[in-house]
């Protein structure tokens, strides 16, 4: 049996991911940007709702091919707070189809602006072209950076926001250039950041830069209050625990200083590098914890939104942690207690949430929230029938997978005496026994299994992102799990093979010491 990457399914199977023209294409609505070096993104400012303004935006939309528009009116700051989504494209960026389906469900849970993290998924065009992943930065990329963002702002031109992103700056004032300088870490960081939002004010006079607030958490209170920042930027608080109680002393800080405010919590992306799927319950208590300090510090004139995170990696080396479409659920219930809370929570609140999450999921019967990481939990959600409880399936049949083989392993390695790696070393074993083993953990039977889950992955994720993601996925969940099991394949029939053993002691040629 031999395990591979599936080609890309035919237009039989799940629909694959293909390229859709941009006159078919989703455009952030509003258009509010984000951006952090590499780091782009858009926020919708819109009051009615994601989809509906779509037709309150003006209809010519520039082509990502063709001349982009210098003009840029931006949209007018909003009165209220605004509940924004952040998709992170760094990791599984979505198809657009799938996009398109979500968007207005998003809209419906009460998600009125989107947080788009471009970094290399931008298109890009001219000198800008070859920008992704894998350039690193030279002088000549640095000078670009500038027109970078000029072509951004311009293809997003109602936008009211710009993200510069400055969080983990850790190698702030290493470098023999800024230590000439003799400033301290802080006043390096304050007139860089200050330098680049005078630079976008004096283009983009209408647009609010933001930045992400965790390098300035170690300042003394004096410099925070102080800061000069304050008349630049509006900082973007960001905890993602299930208890932000200990952002409360540089909550009060920031009140202090800033005008205004953003917040960041996280429906995904949170947890372990290598989740498959987000905690409801973590995520759910984180927002409900930052509601709950908005409110008891009475300081929710200064928010001017709520941001929930989504990310895909936990940075740019690491793999892929949970995808959008299986944290679903997850969005859905934070946005719906979110948009219920602002103004404060009632029980009455909480049984109308979970009676319109389960609606908006399609759920046929009850679902309890608290109860969502167990195994009953998880049935009950794919019994549902939201965007993306396919590939939900397949991923919770993945686990059991995975269980069975990491049991398979265990046993073999821990508790028999017939397949280790001194029988393997010494080509020495009891066939009896080695054939009782792997007809008793039904290896071949969980192999086989694997194999169609791996072709049933990979067409579900095609449908939801495209072919560079699935690859990625498959080779860093599944592949190692089949590996596994085909060297124990390769390692029985090399021991069944054998006719004959050799008298004991058995010779060895590994040093030993003591």
């Amino acid at each position: 049996m031999r395990f591979q990457i599936p080609a890309r399914p035919s237009e039989s199977g799940l629909p694959a991911y293909r390229p859709i023209p941009v006159k078919q294409s989703v455009h952030c609505p509003g258009g509010n940007i984000v951006t952090s070096s590499l780091n782009l993104g858009c926020l919708n400012s819109s009051i009615p709702g994601i989809w509906e303004i779509r037709s309150m935006m003006k209809t010519e939309k520039p082509s990502l091919t063709s001349g982009i528009r210098a003009e840029f009116v931006p949209a007018e700051l909003p009165d209220k707070m605004l509940l924004t989504v952040h998709l992170d494209l760094k990791g599984a960026p979505p198809n657009l189809l799938y996009l398109k389906s979500l968007l207005p469900k998003m809209a419906a849970a009460g998600c009125d602006s989107l947080l788009i993290e471009y970094e290399d998924m931008f298109p890009y065009k001219g000198k800008l072209v070859n920008l992704s992943a894998t350039n690193h930065y030279s002088p000549a990329q640095v000078r670009e950076l500038i027109e970078m963002i000029a072509q951004v702002m311009r293809f997003h031109r109602n936008s009211p926001y710009l993200h510069i992103g400055c969080d983990e700056v850790f190698h702030l004032n290493l470098c023999s250039k800024c230590r000439q300088r003799a400033l301290s870490s802080r006043a390096l960081f304050e007139e860089h950041v200050i330098r680049l939002a005078k630079w976008l004010k004096e283009r983009y006079p209408d647009v609010q830069p933001i930045i992400w607030d965790d390098m300035m958490r170690k300042w003394p209170a004096e410099d925070i209050i102080n800061t000069r920042l304050a008349a630049h930027v509006v900082p973007m608080v960001w905890d993602y625990t299930s208890d932000v109680k200990y952002v409360q002393r540089i909550w009060w800080l920031y009140a202090k200083a800033f005008p205004k405010i953003w917040v960041a919590g996280a429906f995904k992306g949170a947890g372990e590098p290598r989740s498959d799927f987000p905690h409801i319950e973590r995520r759910l208590a984180n927002h409900k914890s930052w509601l709950e300090l908005i409110h008891t510090s009475k300081t929710s004139h200064k928010v001017s939104g709520l941001a929930l995170t989504g990310w895909s990696r936990f940075d740019h080396f690491a793999v892929l942690c949970e995808l959008l479409p299986v944290a679903i659920p997850s969005l859905f219930l934070n946005l719906l207690y979110v948009k219920a809370h602002l103004g404060g929570e009632t029980s009455h609140k909480q049984q109308l949430i979970y009676r319109e999450w389960q609606h908006s999921l399609g759920c046929p019967g009850r679902i309890i929230p608290g109860n969502m990481n167990s195994i009953e939990g998880r049935n009950a959600l794919m019994e549902c029938i939201w965007p993306g409880v396919d590939l939900y399936r397949s991923l919770a049949a993945y686990r059991e997978l995975k269980s069975e083989v990491k049991k398979i392993e265990h046993i073999i390695s821990e508790r028999q005496g017939y397949l280790t790696r001194y029988n393997a070393i010494h080509n020495f074993t009891n066939p009896k026994r080695v054939m009782e083993i792997m007809v008793e953990r039904g290896v071949q039977s969980t192999l086989r299994q694997l194999e169609k889950l791996n072709e049933d992955i990979f067409r579900q994720l095609v449908w939801y992102t495209d072919d560079f993601t699935a690859k990625e996925w498959i080779e860093d969940r599944i592949l190692p799990l089949t590996s596994s099991l085909l060297s124990l394949n390769a390692l029985t029939d090399a021991l069944l093979a054998r006719r004959d053993w050799p008298r004991r002691p058995l010779e060895t040629n590994i040093p030993l010491y003591g």
